[in-house]
């Protein structure tokens, strides 16, 4: 199984364990040979950017990182191998601090360019064709389509392409749009709608109410196999971003005619899946977490780490990925 796969090739370039999984047909993505890979928040900045924000200890190295780019890189070789196979990659948002590299109006290509040319060897392997990763943006980089060498960066993406039941997309118009009642509808299509691009004319009401808050440090809590809740009360009690994300379902599901069964986000920095099912209708909330950010030191004592989500074949988990400890060797666990 691919899944099981993926997760062999993640033990080579560090620790790994799943923090939480959901196996169920409702998923409605039934496909073993159709795999797809979500790398959340990474905040980027360059040495300058992390220094004005008044950062100390070393840089972190993203060595991890760049090996699990590597890796997955490879794996997605793999895979395409096989011409009837699909392996799709996705950077959930966030991947560029473009909001705390510079003032608001700094052009988009020169600040994306300084963040880049502090980090080459990793934006080589995120950018590689080889890799061919979709970049969504986030609320840190919402202009991020702006420069050049992200022009195909998109607010969201569906899959599959035929009668699509996973929308990904970074997940911040969860947590703001509840102060924004008023707007929501306009607002959910902007980020929801198939068949629309970037509706630049909303581009400034839109990121006004944007909230750019999001500067914690990665939580990593294990939730093991989840059972899907059968109250929307549960639900909602199990993730902040729960409610507006079911009502977001229903309204593209009839809006767009489409049968949605998983939002895939980021954002939060806090990894976790909720499920919910009561007869016909079933949503999983995938939350993929964060890295380690530039606005954090990563000195001995902080081993690197962050989070993968992965869905294939009607089964989806989240992986841990910390840098092997001194002595050992690769190994992988489920908590």
């Amino acid at each position: 199984m691919l899944l099981d796969d993926l997760q062999s090739v993640l033990e080579t370039a560090g620790s790994v364990k799943i923090l939480s999984s959901l196996k169920n047909d409702k998923l409605q993505y039934p496909n073993e040979k159709d795999i797809r890979i979500m790398i959340p928040d990474l905040h980027l900045l360059s040495n300058r950017g992390r220094s004005a924000l008044g950062a100390t200890g070393p840089a972190p190295t993203h060595a991890l990182l760049l090996k699990v780019l590597q890796a997955v890189t490879q794996f997605r070789l793999s895979v395409k191998a096989d011409t009837d196979s699909v392996c799709a990659v996705y950077f959930m948002g966030d991947m560029l601090d473009l909001w705390r590299e510079a003032p608001s109006g700094t052009d988009t290509s020169v600040v994306a360019g300084a963040i880049i040319q502090d980090h080459l060897p990793l934006f080589a392997a995120a950018c590689s064709p080889d890799l061919k990763a979709r970049v969504i943006c986030g609320n840190h980089d919402f202009r991020l389509h702006e420069a050049s060498s992200f022009g195909a960066a998109d607010r969201r993406y569906y899959f599959p392409s035929v009668s699509p039941t996973s929308l990904c997309l970074h997940g911040d118009v969860f947590d703001w749009i509840e102060d924004f009642p008023d707007l929501f509808n306009e607002t959910i299509v902007y980020y929801t709608s198939p068949f629309l691009s970037l509706l630049d004319h909303m581009k400034n009401d839109i990121e006004k109410l944007m909230k750019p808050d999001r500067n914690d440090a990665p939580t990593f809590e294990p939730t093991g196999a989840i059972t899907p809740c059968t109250s929307l009360e549960d639900a909602a009690a199990l993730h902040p971003l729960w409610k507006r994300a079911w009502e977001t379902s229903k309204k593209t599901n009839a809006d767009f005619n489409l049968g949605l069964r998983s939002i895939i986000i980021g954002h939060t920095h806090s990894p976790r899946i909720v499920a919910y099912e009561d007869g016909p209708d079933f949503l999983a909330l995938i939350d993929t977490g964060a890295w380690l950010q530039d606005t954090l030191s990563n000195d001995a004592a902080s081993a690197e780490q962050g989070t993968i989500g992965a869905i294939c074949g009607n089964e989806v988990r989240l992986f841990h990925m910390e840098d092997f400890k001194s002595g050992d060797g690769p190994k992988s666990s489920t908590v």
